[in-house]
This record gives structure tokens, sequence and C-alpha cells, in this order.
């Protein structure tokens, strides 16, 4: 939003939160300072939780994004929406409360007091970014008949599109190396235990796949692994492969062909480039060390201890035990064994 236009408003930093340094530097942390935030308003307004209570909640509008803290706590960011996400608001005409709808991901209610200022520069500040107008629709019905909670995100992935990115992805250790992937996305992974299709994030970095959901779910090498062939599947929709590995047998796909057809080629090609790679260097004999000069003489001396142990028990057993401790007498009577 311009300057000239802001100035047509009274008071849009309601919160001066332009002027709060604990507020800047998060929002700096949050961008890696790769792009200067400005803040374009901000007020106190009231979140309704999936459960119906509301919550108080400072909500601030910068340049590029909007942000959601507890009521003075600026150090956490509770949640961070781009602008350009932004689906489109709800509005309700009987009270101050709109739906903030984000596209394939679930949705904020909030209870705005400034409802048609924060409309207003929200509006003018989306078209400056994605150069076209953000839609407001205004019902007059419950807003609960449109509003999509993190629970429907799961039901809805086939209707909505591809879920949300795995928030805790670039927390894992196995991610947080600087390699960029060969190529990443969304597929369907048949489950190991429930004969279900469910979308999953894979990454390939090196020779290694990487999948999430929510979180880490696992990884598999490409050493020694074997592509079968895409086949359709009716029931479900999907073009799926199998990927066996000595560890692990995937069976992937996807609702698009082309996307199944890019994912088997990539793969296809980095196994090839293992195999190829590992028939060009011949393995090298294996050196003789001294740990392994000592377990093999020690595996002899216990050959020969047991083989010297068995002689000593074949001749104790044949009544030539020199002590008699295992002479073969019979038995006192009355049958019991000293």
């Amino acid at each position: 939003m311009t300057d000239s236009a802001l100035a047509l408003l009274k008071n849009p930093d309601h919160l001066k939160a332009g002027k709060n340094t604990t507020l800047l530097s998060t929002l700096a942390k949050s961008t890696k300072m790769m792009t200067h935030e400005k803040v374009i308003w901000s007020d106190t307004v009231w979140k309704r939780n999936h459960r119906g209570s509301y919550q108080k909640r400072d909500l601030i509008i910068t340049t590029s994004s909007l942000y959601n803290f507890k009521k003075g706590a600026y150090k956490t960011i509770k949640r961070k929406i781009h602008i350009n996400r932004l689906a489109k608001i709800v509005l309700h005409l009987g009270s101050k409360e709109c739906l903030v709808k984000v596209f394939h991901d679930y949705d904020y209610w909030y209870r705005v007091t400034n409802i048609q200022e924060m409309l207003q520069i929200l509006s003018s500040r989306y078209k400056e970014v994605c150069g076209n107008s953000l839609q407001i629709e205004a019902v007059k019905t419950d807003l609960t008949e449109f509003i999509t909670l993190k629970k429907d995100l799961t039901t809805n992935d086939k209707d909505e599109g591809n879920p949300p990115l795995p928030q805790k992805m670039a927390e894992n250790k196995r991610t947080a190396r600087k390699l960029v992937p060969k190529i990443e996305g969304w597929l369907t992974k048949c489950g190991y235990h429930i004969d279900k299709y469910l979308p999953r994030y894979f990454q390939l970095v090196e020779n290694t796949l990487l999948y999430y959901s929510a979180r880490f779910k696992g990884s598999v090498k490409l050493s020694r692994g074997v592509l079968g062939k895409i086949a359709h599947e009716e029931k479900e929709g999907i073009f799926k492969f199998t990927l066996t590995t000595p560890g692990k047998v995937l069976v992937l796909g996807a609702h698009d062909k082309e996307r199944c057809n890019k994912w088997f080629k990539k793969l296809n090609d980095v196994l090839t480039e293992y195999k190829s790679s590992g028939a060009s260097t011949p393995q090298q004999p294996r050196k003789s060390t001294r740990l392994a000069d000592q377990r093999r003489i020690w595996n002899m001396r216990r050959k020969e201890y047991r083989g010297r142990r068995r002689g000593q028990m074949d001749g104790c057993a044949a009544g030539e035990c020199e002590r008699g401790r295992h002479s073969s007498l019979p038995p006192p009577a009355g049958g019991r064994k000293l």
C-alpha cells in the first residue's frame, strides 16, 4: 500500500507495532533478512479456535505477510501467512467476523473491531502483490459452513489439492545439510499395515529418497534398488510403480500420469548412474590386517581345543578316564542316579 493511501486512514497501526523492537527483530529472523517488511496495520483481534472459544491475538499485517501473535508476546510467531497465498475472505454480514481462507491450508476465524479498515488495507496490498483483486464473499449464514479445519485437510486432499508442506522438514537432521534435492514433490505411498494410498512429500537427495508427512517419516537408500513397471490401478485412479531395495519395498504413485513418469525417470537415472559408477571401479582385494590375522589364529586354536576336548569325552565314555568321573557304570539300586 502506498504512503498516500495509508495517510487517508486515521491510525492503521493501532498497536504501534512498527516501533516495537522485539517485533521487528522477530520479523527479520523469520525472513532471514532477505526482505524488509513494513507494518501497515496492527490491532488486537479475537480468534476462534476449533472448539468454538475465542482467544485474544495480535494480528499484524506487513507488506508481504499476515502474522498472528499471542497478546503482547512478539518473540514467537503463532502463524505466518503470505499475502499471495490468500484464497479469499468470507465476511459475515451480521457481525464483525470473517474467515481468512488460505490455499491448501486451514482457515483462520477472526472477530475484528475495525474490520472494514483491515479489509481495505489487505485488499489494496493484495492487488499490489498479486496484480488482481482479493475476493471478498459476504454471507448471512453461519461461518461454520465455510470453514476448513486442520482435521479436514487429510480428507479433502483430492479436492483441495496437495496438503501444506511439512513444517518440521527443515528441522530434521538428515535434511539440515545444504544439499539441493534432485527432485522433490508430492506422491502417494501405499501403507505397510493399511492397504491405502496416503500423500507423502518426497525428496531425492543424492542417492537417498526421503519422505515426510507432517514430520520426517523415513528414508531409503537407492543402492541395489530395482524399479518395477508403471501400472494403472483403476480402483484408486493412481498410476503406481514399485521401488524394491534391500531394506524396504515402496509402492509409489500419483494421480497424474505425467508426474508419475517424471519421478520414475529420475529414479531410474539415479539407479543407472549408481550401477555404472560401481561397475567402472573394480573392487580391490581386501588387505590382510593384524586384527584379521589374530582372529584367524584364534579360530584355529579354538577348533583344536574343541577337538581335544571331544577326544577326552569319548575316552571317558569308553571307561578310559583315569579319574573315573565319566565311567559308564550301571546306576545303583533304586534307579536313582548320583
